[in-house]
């Protein structure tokens, strides 16, 4: 599922994917942000915690660079998580 969003002029496309799917197991819904602008970590937390989701990944495409994977739990950043990782993977 995708939702394209403007804010400040440029692209933002949010999706949301489940990850830890099984045959009678329903996943986590994780939210994907993918924005070809960086945004400061504190809006990303004021982002992750409107969603209201366990975890929400950012993708910063900002070009020439490599996009970059943040992840954000409603309550502070987190230095790794498997299921940011492979919610942006799906995407």
């Amino acid at each position: 599922m995708s939702n394209n969003a403007t804010l400040s002029n440029t692209q933002h496309e949010l999706w949301f994917t489940r990850v830890f799917l099984g045959e009678h197991i329903q996943g986590n819904i994780t939210p994907v942000l993918i924005t070809d602008i960086t945004i400061a970590s504190q809006k990303c937390q004021q982002i992750a915690n409107s969603l209201v989701m366990s975890d929400t990944a950012f993708i910063f495409n900002s070009k020439p660079s490599l996009p970059t994977l943040y992840s954000f739990s409603p309550y502070e950043e987190l230095n790794f998580c498997v299921q940011i990782l492979l919610a942006a993977a799906s995407v």
